[in-house]
């Protein structure tokens, strides 16, 4: 009778097996582990080993590999049967071992002798196998129970594997969700540094393509120019350190051609094993928040440019009213026709000049006296209604559109006077061939998206006043510098350049904020926020003022 020699660590598993063969005919020893099996195959020669695959102390494979490493053993057929080690890998690797075969542990007896029995018909060379024997009352009642238990263990190996499955599930729903409400892109790439995955939504908000216009290019395709995808190569990709990381700034280029500033966070891509399989990046773009640096550091310029001028106008204006004061004491002493009284004459004048120019630049360092009063700033444009076409020519046309439910605001009216007048006046400089002129009031609320673009701006209710003209706009250069003092793009002698000056500090020290937006040949729209007010409106006189130096 031959001998078969089982190698299992559990117990009920042998068992079974030793059953299954003792009802084909066969003679079956037991062993707990490789060791034992070892022991016993190099004492008694056994015709057939099955050894399962994993043991705690010696595996089913290093069993094998002693077994044909023993001049002794080597023939001895050896067959694997296993219910962890169950792939093509696994497989292959018992085959080129020496294994004949690689079976799944016999949760169905029947099942594991039909494979059993072809390896065994190979291993017999044709020769009859034994007759199988009727089953003993005690071996039926086992395996029943075992069946049983079988059965159970199945049970439970579908329930964990249905949490498990549902937990990796679940995983792949919070890392789709994830992946795809990132606001960065987020690309990955092959070796190669060919695009292999990209958040969908974000690669559309950013650069306008959808995944499948860019899957397979090289990643250079979102780059503005060769030298920023060369420079992420060099810092990153061509490093022989598989944990090479980069963070840096570059242009990036949409589908439609625009350039914009970007940040990447570059990476290579590694396995469990960290292995390189791949590159990962991370674009993030900055253009807005390069907006707001800009819009910060224009904010902290003039800032100190207000400081300075409101030192220098305070101390040069208390050098002219020496100047203007001594000269009126001069005239006042020289006779009529005089012939030193025509000189004093204009030495006052221009006196006069320059203390209004100190002024303006008081206004701009907001330093100047207010009298603040409850306005309704209807009333002050109505109130600008004969003036202002005087003043702007018979060729540019003036248009109104006043909020009936306008709110109040508390500022000096001849001041807010003052900026309606700068504003159209500098509206009328540019339409040098006629156009129309547009002043616009309305309740506005400031949030706080708006604020954060509009560094100065505060969030909460406010009174627009808008001016819009439909001149020959301002060019981005231009806006800049346009609030500063004394910048000006007008000849020599045709203006001092304190005119948008003064109306950006009379309406900073209202406590509101004035923005400007225009383009070459399409106009400009300036639009002043000041906080609204509640309130009755207060009596007040029209200042009204001649057109500003």
């Amino acid at each position: 009778m031959r001998v078969v020699l089982v190698v299992d660590d559990n117990a009920q598993d042998r068992k079974l097996l030793r059953l299954n063969l003792e009802h084909r005919g066969l003679r079956v020893r037991e062993a707990a582990d490789g060791g034992e099996a070892l022991r016993f195959a190099r004492a008694e020669r056994p015709d057939l080993i099955v050894s399962d695959a994993l043991m705690p102390r010696m595996d089913g494979f290093q069993l094998l590999r002693l077994v044909k490493a023993d001049p002794k053993l080597r023939d001895v057929p050896f067959v694997f049967y296993s219910s962890i080690y169950t792939g093509r890998d696994e497989e292959a690797l018992a085959v080129s071992l020496g294994a004949l075969a690689f079976l799944p542990k016999p949760l169905d007896p029947e099942a594991f002798w039909q494979a059993l029995q072809r390896v065994l018909a190979a291993w017999t060379e044709g020769a009859p196998l034994p007759e199988v024997a009727e089953r003993r009352p005690e071996e039926l009642e086992f395996l029943e129970r075992y069946s049983d238990i079988v059965a159970a263990k199945l049970e439970e190996k579908v329930r964990e594997l249905s949490a498990a499955k549902t937990a990796v599930e679940d995983r792949e729903r919070r890392l789709a969700t994830l992946f795809r409400n990132l606001r960065d892109v987020l690309v990955m790439a092959d070796p190669d540094r060919r695009i292999l995955d990209a958040n969908q939504p974000a690669l559309r908000d950013t650069f306008g393509y959808e995944l499948d216009e860019v899957v397979g290019q090289k990643i250079a395709v979102l780059y503005a120019d060769p030298q920023g995808f060369e420079a992420t190569g060099r810092a990153v990709f061509e490093r022989r350190d598989p944990s090479a990381q980069a963070l840096m700034e570059v242009d990036f280029r949409r589908k439609n051609g625009e350039v914009f500033p970007g940040e990447l966070a570059a990476s290579k891509l590694l396995d469990e094993g960290g292995a390189v399989i791949g590159n990962l990046g991370l674009i993030r773009d900055v253009s807005g928040r390069r907006s707001l640096e800009e819009q910060l550091r224009q904010a902290q310029k003039m800032e100190a440019v207000g400081r300075l001028a409101g030192g220098v106008a305070h101390d040069f204006n208390n050098l002219l009213q020496v100047i203007i004061g001594t000269c009126e004491l001069a005239l006042a002493d020289l006779a009529e026709r005089g012939a030193h009284r025509k000189a004093f004459g204009i030495i006052s004048e221009a006196a006069d000049r320059a203390a209004g120019l100190t002024r303006q630049l008081l206004a701009f360092a907001r330093k100047q006296v207010l009298e603040p009063k409850v306005l309704d700033l209807n009333q002050v444009v109505a109130g600008l209604g004969k003036m202002l076409p005087r003043l702007l020519g018979e060729d540019v046309r003036v248009v109104h559109r006043l909020a009936a439910d306008l709110g109040r605001v508390r500022a000096d009216p001849g001041q807010v006077e003052q900026v309606l007048v700068n504003l159209a006046v500098n509206a009328r400089d540019a339409m040098p061939r006629g156009g129309t002129l547009t002043i616009e009031t309305a309740n506005v609320d400031l949030d706080e998206a708006y604020t954060r673009e509009h560094p100065g701006a505060s969030p909460g209710p406010h009174v627009l006043v808008a001016v819009t003209d439909t001149g020959t706009g301002i060019a981005p250069e231009v806006r800049e510098h346009l609030f500063e003092p004394f910048f000006t793009t007008k000849e020599v002698g045709k203006g001092t350049g304190l005119g948008l000056a003064t109306v950006y500090g009379i309406v900073k020290q209202s406590g509101g904020c004035i923005y400007v937006y225009s383009e070459p040949g399409q106009g400009a729209i300036f639009k002043v926020f000041l906080p609204r007010v509640d309130g009755a409106v207060d009596p007040w006189r029209g200042d009204r003022r001649d057109e500003p130096a």
